[in-house]
């Protein structure tokens, strides 16, 4: 079972698992420590190490995902990334590996870029006939949408264009963090600012907001 400890406006998730150790350990994973101990070991002691070192082991689960030169994040998963030097630029993705043949005169960054705009793209347009179901309750349509490599937002909504922009940096999420980002551009389609309506309409359109909205402001990416 997962616990939380809160200290100063921040919380930590820890699991204790219980096994015949000798001593105490502590696993830093993505936004959860996990501690094994022995049964003997009280929880109290748990919970005072956690307070007294309550900002390093929250900066150590909480620190951005630094990848590998030979990884690929893709909407949430770590792939295997293999790259081969070829004329024309194609890729295939499995559950595992992805394989990038790219041309001689192109970095693969921009090609990596590339082959996100596709796969963002593709899974935005996998997830309109639900959005389209939920927006309809409301009396709005689907609007065009574009992609674009930018840092400072996950998505803008462009009220007089009726057009959302979403980041590239979605295609390194798992997609119910997009799926998140489109209801709630879409909810400014109604209430223009952050207000208390906004929320309201946010919450028709998507009931879990609130968790995976504190879901996604923990991630650094």
């Amino acid at each position: 079972m997962i616990e939380t400890y809160t200290k100063n406006g921040k919380t930590i998730k820890y699991q204790i698992i219980i096994k015949n150790n000798k001593h105490m350990y502590f696993h830093f994973k993505p936004e959860l420590l996990v501690i094994t101990k022995n049964k003997k070991v009280p929880n109290e002691r748990v919970i005072n190490i956690i307070d007294n070192d309550f900002d390093k082991i929250y900066q150590k689960i909480n620190r951005k995902q630094k990848l590998n030169d030979n990884e690929f994040l893709y909407f949430g998963k770590v792939l295997d990334l293999i790259v081969f030097e070829s004329k024309k630029l194609s890729y295939e993705i499995d559950d595992k590996t992805i394989k990038i043949s790219k041309p001689f005169n192109k970095k693969l960054d921009d090609v990596i870029k590339y082959i996100y705009k596709i796969e963002l793209t593709q899974k935005i347009k996998e997830l309109e006939p639900k959005i389209e179901v939920q927006i309809h309750k409301l009396n709005l349509e689907l609007v065009p949408f574009k992609v674009k490599d930018v840092k400072s937002y996950y998505g803008k909504c462009f009220m007089g264009k009726k057009e959302i922009m979403y980041s590239l940096k979605l295609a390194k999420l798992d997609p119910i963090f997009l799926e998140y980002v489109i209801y709630h551009e879409y909810a400014h389609f109604i209430e223009g600012n952050h207000s208390k309506k906004f929320y309201q309409v946010l919450k028709k359109l998507m009931p879990n907001y609130q968790e995976v909205q504190k879901k996604l402001r923990k991630i650094k990416i």
